[in-house]
């Protein structure tokens, strides 16, 4: 009975190449159980029923979540976070994932007043201070942030935290679920590569005056290390949620 138990493993569902889940997947590794990352965007295998999964974690992306035309991962991806919402496996969604799961528990998704990319910082609300995820975190932090949609709180979600420029920034569904619209997961490498990505020139060229990717290079070796010190925390504590569903 033991070792059919522990064959439960945690998915990763990944969207794209370039938004690994790095500081998540070191944490998620260095637990007992299996990490298996999938990259839907790819051909793959059949996704485990909800009875054999440990644990599912959902990435970011560059796509909305009404675009399963052009993306046509997305439909069948969000029946399965259904699913297993429904079957209360623990579950984390980051960026695209969160709002994902957004839609998914009732709430809109729409494109946000304002774009963050970079730093910015988070408030925990009441909720947050008290999650038992985001406790170990100050009351404000320092995050980084890369997303131009944004969500309702799903109704009956406690909101867990905030910055100015966009108020929904994380989410609990009952006790077994959590949504982060920010990137506790991103390195700084991976910050540094997504800036200097040339397919971000236009983008680039249209926030000139409002977002400056160079003054953003500069603030990484500030705040990333803090933002690693978190994740391995935050992170942490997911993984021994799904520990305690096997």
């Amino acid at each position: 009975m033991v070792k059919e138990k522990m064959k439960k493993k945690i998915i990763i569902l990944e969207h794209v190449q370039k938004e690994r889940p790095s500081y998540l997947l070191d944490v998620m590794r260095k637990g007992p159980l299996p990490v298996e990352c999938v990259l839907l965007s790819e051909p793959h295998a059949p996704l485990p029923e909800p009875k054999d999964l440990a644990g599912l974690v959902i990435t970011g992306g560059y796509m909305d979540v009404d675009e399963g035309d052009q993306y046509p991962f997305l439909l069948p991806e969000m029946k399965y976070i259904e699913k297993n919402l429904h079957a209360k496996v623990p579950t984390l969604g980051i960026c695209l994932g969160s709002q994902l799961m957004a839609h998914v528990l009732g709430g809109m998704v729409y494109e946000n007043t304002k774009r963050e990319i970079g730093y910015y910082p988070l408030e925990l609300t009441l909720d947050g201070q008290k999650d038992d995820l985001l406790k170990p975190m100050n009351t404000k932090e320092m995050v980084f942030q890369w997303h131009r949609d944004t969500f309702e709180i799903p109704k009956g979600c406690p909101h867990l935290a905030k910055t100015p420029l966009c108020p929904a920034q994380a989410f609990r569904y009952q006790d077994f679920a959590w949504a982060f619209q920010f990137h506790l997961e991103v390195t700084g490498k991976m910050a540094r590569d997504w800036l200097h990505e040339p397919k971000q020139i236009p983008l680039w060229e249209t926030l000139r005056g409002e977002i400056d990717p160079v003054e953003i290079e500069k603030t990484i070796p500030q705040f990333d290390p803090r933002c690693k010190e978190l994740a391995g925390k935050v992170f942490g504590s997911f993984l021994k949620k799904c520990q305690q569903n096997v």
